[in-house]
């Protein structure tokens, strides 16, 4: 999508996520958010944080998962 100049917007991510969670690719997965909020400036809502945190869960990794919700919970 970059290449042929299409900004990607939420829904992109919102496929993209879900799918690195489903293969296992826990890197990927956490450079795609890293990206999506740093690279193109779409705030992670959350859905995306689901997804992270589901990305962490099925590779059993849960104080990752913990520690991810803790230090994105915006309901303070």
């Amino acid at each position: 999508m970059v290449e042929q100049q299409v900004q990607p917007n939420s829904v992109t991510f919102l496929s993209l996520l879900p799918a690195c969670s489903h293969s296992g690719l826990v890197r990927e997965g956490c450079y795609i958010c890293h990206s999506m909020k740093w690279d193109f400036g779409i705030e992670p809502a959350l859905d995306h944080h689901t997804c992270i945190v589901d990305l962490f869960g099925r590779r059993g990794m849960l104080k990752e998962a913990l520690a991810y919700n803790i230090e994105n919970d915006n309901s303070t």
